[in-house]
């Protein structure tokens, strides 16, 4: 099987802070790359990420969601604070952003 071409598609890619190096290494290669600092956990920061992306492409052919943290600990430790926040990050925000979609 050949390599997966995605020449002309317009993808997002979210997750961690390493967004800069993303776009620092879609560049050299031939690829056109924007970083939108925006975070998933809130509604306004998803539509801006596709807001963005069509702005500068006019549209959107492929959405990864990528967001996420490791929480630091094993499940059963898990204190209710931090519990919220994993599943904010890891299911209502990759629900935000497909909603925005």
């Amino acid at each position: 099987m050949g390599k997966l071409r995605l020449d002309g598609k317009v993808a997002i890619v979210t997750g961690s802070g390493s967004e800069v190096e993303v776009v620092e290494q879609i560049r050299p290669n031939g690829g056109e790359a924007v970083h939108i600092n925006a975070s998933v956990t809130e509604q306004t920061g998803a539509k801006a990420i596709i807001d963005k992306a069509i702005e500068a492409y006019g549209r959107l052919d492929i959405l990864v969601n990528n967001a996420g943290t490791s929480g630091g600990t094993n499940i059963p430790c898990i204190p209710d604070n931090l519990m919220d926040e994993q599943i904010s990050i890891h299911v209502y925000a990759q629900m935000r952003i497909v909603y925005e979609a």
